[in-house]
């Protein structure tokens, strides 16, 4: 049986000497409101290096503060409520309840569960959907429930959206979604978007997926992290540079063991600064961006969207039915100022995916290695740039912010969703034949 952290603080609140943790961890979903307060103010006797200070994870309902480690758009970030463009109430889907929301709503708000139904199949509750989105949303673009109950009532879906929390040893780390309008803006105008800031927090999510794993791996998982964190952000190198770089790494490090791969990695970046790794990149098959796009436009074809995002899609096909479409998109991404503007928004959007994807980095049983989880990132990027070039080719002037935001929390709705589903597909095949996409990397300069 595994021996996680948590059962170590156990044993060190009873007495019990340690036992030696396995080699090996597998993943397991948290559940902080049943077992947090079992090891509340255990210190154990050393802390990681890299932690500032020491942290007990506390429930929420006790509203005492949790330190968790922010990217820091999310400092910037604050919900627009009925100002958002696009908000998520109004998305065409029921929201999640976790079943201590419901009970909440049992014991102390029983006319709310009228809005409630329960998935059978999934083996959850969800807030019903409504006419135009959920149905707790009203006319005047507020949740039901937040004004007139309180954030407390809020389940976590709809309390922490955007924001994503993973567990990695004694960390919590909080990124956000950028199918959210206000973190896509903050995070292409941000100037430093993505460093880390530690902040307190009275709420967690019931639910935080995450490991159990002992110092030395956890330190090794973060380090590894963060050397890729670091290299998909360099200045000096382009953002084509940037991908191929990663995806090499990336697939040298599957022949090694992962709880060596902090050894390694640095050390394979380090020597690609001296060779000519694009010489690498020549085994791919010369494919395109487009034949992606194309890719997803048939699958998105048969499912319902909303106006705003069929609108795109329909955009972006009817551009790449143009004749000699791929010349043209090619010509209008070639013009200096053009290939700037987009190759930032780009660059930032690859950090993002690469941050969201810290799991292939660390995580230790049940899933891909670190190139297969690489390939989600970049061919979301390489979708992303062709919808930019198909939306703004003929639009006067340079793009910028204002012109690339919309796009790409919208397209970021649907891509995410399509690139995980796409991943079990990756697994059938070579992955360096479907890495051929990536090709178009240089298909530009």
């Amino acid at each position: 049986m595994k021996y996680s952290f948590i059962e170590a603080c156990k044993d060190k609140i009873q007495g019990i000497p340690p036992k030696k943790p396995r080699a090996k961890h597998s993943l397991s979903r948290m559940n902080f409101s049943s077992v947090l307060d079992t090891f509340k103010g255990y210190k154990p006797d050393v802390w990681p290096s890299y932690l500032k200070s020491p942290q007990t994870f506390k429930s929420a309902d006790s509203m005492n503060t949790v330190l968790v480690k922010e990217y820091n758009y999310l400092n910037k970030f604050n919900c627009l409520a009925d100002k958002c463009e696009d908000p998520c109430c109004g998305q065409p889907f029921g929201k999640n309840i976790e079943k201590q929301a419901y009970k909440k709503y049992q014991e102390r708000a029983p006319e709310l569960l009228e809005y409630v139904e329960l998935h059978e199949e999934r083996d959850l509750y969800l807030i019903k959907p409504g006419n135009n989105g959920c149905s707790l949303w009203d006319s005047s673009g507020l949740c039901k429930i937040h004004s007139s109950y309180g954030t407390e009532f809020l389940s976590d879906t709809c309390h922490f959206y955007p924001r994503v929390h993973t567990q990695i040893g004694e960390n919590i780390f909080v990124n956000a979604k950028v199918s959210c309008p206000e973190v896509s803006r903050i995070i292409l105008t941000e100037e430093d978007p993505f460093s880390l800031v530690e902040t307190e927090t009275d709420r967690i999510p019931v639910d935080v997926l995450g490991q159990s794993v002992d110092p030395e791996r956890e330190r090794r998982a973060l380090l590894t992290h963060e050397i890729f964190v670091t290299e998909a952000q360099r200045d000096d190198i382009s953002l084509e540079d940037a991908m191929l770089r990663v995806l090499l790494v990336a697939q040298k490090l599957d022949g090694v063991d992962k709880f060596d791969w902090c050894d390694h990695a640095q050390t394979i970046f380090n020597e690609l600064d001296v060779t000519n790794y694009r010489n690498e990149a020549a085994s791919f098959n010369v494919n395109t961006s487009f034949d992606l796009m194309r890719y997803f436009l048939q699958r998105w074809s048969k499912e319902a969207l909303t106006p705003r995002l069929q609108q795109l899609m329909e955009t972006i096909e009817t551009a790449l039915a143009e004749e000699n479409a791929e010349e043209r998109l090619n010509s209008y991404y070639a013009q200096e100022d053009v290939k700037r503007n987009i190759d930032h928004a780009l660059k930032r959007y690859f950090v993002y995916q690469i941050i969201r994807r810290t799991a292939p980095y660390s995580q230790e049983k049940g899933l891909a290695g670190v190139f297969e989880n690489s390939v989600p990132a970049i061919v979301s990027v390489l979708v992303f740039r062709t919808a930019l070039l198909a939306c703004l080719k003929d639009e006067e002037g340079v793009p910028g912010v204002a012109q690339i935001q919309p796009i790409l929390f919208l397209l970021t709705q649907k891509i995410e969703h399509a690139i995980d589903a796409f991943g079990p597909e990756l697994k059938q095949k070579d992955l360096m034949s479907i890495l051929s996409m990536s090709r178009a990397i240089y298909s530009v300069h």
